[in-house]
């Protein structure tokens, strides 16, 4: 089998994304703060998916990058819509309706998108140049709509969201760190009380 080698005079860019921070960091600020450091995510592993199909690596780094881009918008991503549509849009119902519809509906047109890229981003690193030319262009599409779609969130969701009392806030907050932990360490933690011992 042959090596891969870098053709001459091509520059190295790593396809391994920045590590922009976790959920946990933002434990300390509250439900929007998780909510904007999944924007920045989603922004990186996008622009990760683009250059996976768009650059040259060696094939191995590209395996890496495409396994590191299916895990997180196969296994993160759902987490944050959920967070969306199961934990906020129930509370925003009644102020932004049709923003809150048309994320629902774009979330779904996103995960179909996820859908068709899956395949490419798990062969990544198998393939030769010809292989690459058909998901370049869906990764593109994809991170496209994303730009768009997380537009809407940050210029309609989020101040709505900041806009809800703390109450609402706590309960979304708490909601959004159950949904982030493993089943087995999912737990509602039980109030003082003459049970516990």
């Amino acid at each position: 089998m042959a090596r891969w080698r870098r053709p001459p005079g091509a520059v190295r860019i790593p396809l391994v994304p920045v590590k922009l921070g976790s959920h946990r960091a933002a434990a300390e600020s509250g439900p929007l703060a998780l909510l904007r450091g999944c924007h920045a995510r989603i922004r990186s592993f996008a622009s990760l998916s683009v250059r996976l199909f768009a650059e040259e690596a060696a094939p191995l780094e590209r395996a890496e990058a495409g396994r590191a881009v299916h895990r997180y918008f196969t296994v993160a991503l759902p987490l944050h819509s959920d967070d969306e549509e199961r934990s906020l849009a129930p509370l925003l119902q009644a102020r932004i309706a049709a923003t809150l519809e048309r994320m629902t509906r774009e979330h779904r047109e996103l995960e179909a998108l996820v859908a068709t890229l899956s395949p490419a981003w798990l062969a990544a690193g198998g393939g030769g140049e010809g292989d690459r030319l058909r998901p370049l262009r869906d990764a593109e599409r994809f991170a496209a709509a994303f730009e768009g779609h997380l537009g809407l969130e940050e210029a309609e969701l989020f101040p709505a969201v900041e806009a809800l009392g703390r109450e609402p806030l706590d309960r979304v907050w708490l909601e959004m760190q159950l949904r982030r932990r493993p089943a087995e360490e999912a737990h509602i933690p039980v109030p003082p009380g003459p049970w516990q011992r």
